[in-house]
């Protein structure tokens, strides 16, 4: 994954993806953005093997991120 902003639609159609699958005759309203925000805090505060395996889930490896650009857009 190259760039931040395609690693974020990434993870939100996968979100989507599951909500759809526990709620499939249901009307479905999220904030991906929400998500995305809190995680990217959490992420922050992460080192080691916690940031390495936030990195995988969140579709992140192989990424630059910054402080600077997590705070933003994780």
């Amino acid at each position: 994954m190259g760039s931040i902003s395609a690693a974020n639609a990434e993870f939100c159609f996968d979100v989507f993806k599951e909500l759809k699958i526990h709620h499939a005759n249901e009307n479905i309203l999220y904030c991906p953005l929400s998500i995305i925000s809190a995680l990217a805090m959490v992420y922050l505060g992460a080192r080691g093997n916690t940031q390495s395996q936030m990195e995988k889930v969140n579709y992140l490896h192989g990424c630059k991120v910054t402080s600077a650009c997590a705070c933003c857009s994780f």
